[in-house]
């Protein structure tokens, strides 16, 4: 393995931000079938919700509750939609890159994977490789745009699926609350501004 790519040292048997974490068990009978409003608290079973690293390759799985005590930045995209895939240089440029060392932040790229379209590794080699990516698995096997969409759709009525774009960008503070989602099509500047907003405080 070559944890070279692997800036959360996500491929390290031992995940280095958490040692002991009051979230590593879930009893608390919360459900993942939650549709959150800005402001809310996530709750024990979204965070321990486990999802595979499609990139880097060979980095197991990973949780929200692993970025215990972190700022996390969620990019969200559809992989499928014409403007992403050219997109990913300037994003990178402009969001990912002044971010990604920072010691209270954590970055993760969240795909809708559709057919015949790139796939994962072709998106991770075309950005900074050492960005996790995870494709966003639908919960129902239903078809439907699953976890991260039901979970951060602003208001629970799909508004990420029903405006059909994407880059979405999510911030969870380090209290685990959600506290920002991009507007449609937004600037990478209104982005910019919402993440050191949330730095500063």
């Amino acid at each position: 393995i070559d944890n070279s790519l692997c800036i959360y040292s996500l491929c390290d048997e031992n995940f280095s931000y958490i040692t002991s974490s009051p979230t590593e068990s879930c009893n608390d009978g919360s459900s993942t079938n939650i549709a959150y409003s800005l402001g809310e608290q996530l709750n024990c079973a979204t965070l321990q919700e486990e999802f595979d690293i499609c990139w880097p390759e060979d980095c197991g799985t990973v949780k929200l509750a692993d970025f215990e005590g972190k700022n996390i930045l969620i990019i969200y995209e559809f992989d499928w939609w014409p403007g992403c895939y050219p997109d990913i240089p300037q994003l990178e440029e402009d969001i990912i890159i002044p971010f990604i060392d920072h010691p209270n932040l954590a970055i993760i790229n969240v795909l809708n994977d559709g057919p015949g379209t790139y796939n994962c590794t072709e998106w991770g080699q075309h950005g900074d490789s050492r960005i996790p990516i995870i494709i966003n698995e639908d919960p129902t096997g239903s078809g439907a745009l699953g976890y991260f969409n039901n979970w951060f759709s602003s208001s629970g009525d799909w508004l990420i699926a029903s405006s059909w774009s994407s880059p979405w960008y999510i911030l969870i503070d380090d209290n685990f609350n959600y506290v920002y989602i991009s507007p449609f099509a937004a600037d990478h500047d209104v982005v910019l501004d919402a993440i050191n907003n949330l730095l500063e405080n």
